[in-house]
């Protein structure tokens, strides 16, 4: 897959040189095909190096995590590189958030997810969003957390689950708990 990514990049920019095209312009449907390629090389080999490492080297498996966070942020700005060409397609912006969110960029990703749900307001873009509220709730400092975009979006969920049932209801309170942890740590830090 590295190898693949790699010849696929150098293809995609030779191609740039090659037609005069600036860089964000995708011309044609072998051109999306490729970044789509591209973006799943980079996801492939992020998934390999977070499923190989053993646990016991904590430095290795970290600087693995690193690396794969890396590679998942390239897959994103594969799928980034093709909202700009074909932006009325909801499923690139979706696939950039999600990426972005497993390579631990909650911000970005909600930025990308809120634009796939302008596009296409399903229930499964609804829960990403709020997983992605979540992280980035839990990635602020304890000081500066605002909890009420994720009660909003979680509010949102529920009222999306009135009319459309789904499999897993749980899962919704499962994220409420984990709001509760993280509303509970924070008083705990202001109390010490």
């Amino acid at each position: 897959y590295e190898a693949a990514a790699g010849l696929l990049d150098r293809i995609l920019t030779g191609h740039l040189v090659v037609s005069g095209q600036q860089a964000g312009q995708t011309i044609n449907r072998n051109e999306v095909h490729a970044r789509l390629l591209l973006a799943h090389c980079y996801e492939t080999q992020a998934r390999r190096k977070l499923s190989t490492q053993s646990p016991e080297v904590l430095t290795t498996a970290q600087a693995a995590r690193d690396e794969a966070n890396t590679l998942f942020r390239r897959a994103a700005e594969a799928y980034e590189h093709l909202t700009r060409d074909l932006p009325q397609v909801s499923q690139f912006r979706e696939m950039a958030g999600r990426l972005y969110l497993v390579a631990g960029e909650p911000e970005i990703a909600v930025l990308h997810l809120q634009r796939a749900i302008e596009l296409d307001d399903s229930i499964g873009l609804r829960f990403l969003l709020a997983r992605a509220r979540l992280e980035q709730t839990r990635s602020a400092s304890p000081s500066t957390r605002v909890f009420e975009a994720v009660e909003n979006e979680l509010e949102e969920l529920d009222n999306r689950v009135q009319q459309e049932p789904i499999a897993q209801p749980w899962t919704i309170e499962l994220m409420r708990a984990e709001l509760l942890a993280l509303k509970t740590a924070g008083d705990d830090s202001k109390n010490n």
